[in-house]
């Protein structure tokens, strides 16, 4: 595989990566949105609740249990309650969900590595070191070619080692 499908690959990874948790991050954030509200809407539940308590503990009654305005507001808050339980146990899920789909993602890389490791023949020979020749590393560099031997027109001469430098 070159260098070039390589990088390909890895890059739709990573962008398939980023895709997924932003999907997952929005799905949470649109269930946190809904745990809030529903939070407050209890909170409003069990301020209307208080005031009735309030009023009718005021007006001389304390006995409301039985009333239905009362068991109705109870039995909204309870429902609330239920609601809110939801929320937080879908959050839940999706955070299990991926974190499940990154431990798979994790276990498919070290397999590819594996395995990319495995195709590599144990009893090939290492290739030969290059030749300084072959780099361009010449040892006995002739004296017109270097920074020293250009001259004010740019072109090599072998007179310029001669001269000091600036």
């Amino acid at each position: 595989m070159s260098i070039m499908d390589q990088v390909k690959k890895t890059l739709r990874e990573w962008y398939a990566l980023a895709a997924d948790r932003t999907g997952d991050m929005a799905k949470i954030s649109v269930r946190m949105y809904d745990k809030y509200g529903i939070s407050r809407e209890i909170e409003r539940q069990l301020s209307e609740l208080g005031s009735y308590v309030y009023h009718a503990v005021d007006e001389g009654r304390t006995d409301f249990a039985g009333d239905e305005a009362f068991l109705a507001a109870v039995t909204r808050v309870k429902e609330l309650e239920q609601d809110l339980d939801a929320k937080v146990t879908e959050i839940e899920e999706i955070r299990l969900q991926r974190q499940q789909r990154q431990a798979a993602r994790e276990q498919a890389q070290a397999d590819d590595a594996d395995a990319y490791e495995d195709t590599a023949p144990l009893d090939s020979p290492e290739p030969e070191p290059a030749s300084a020749a072959e780099w361009g590393d010449d040892p006995q560099p002739s004296a017109s070619v270097g920074p020293d031997a250009m001259q004010a027109g740019g072109e090599a001469d072998g007179s310029a080692a001669d001269q000091p430098r600036p």
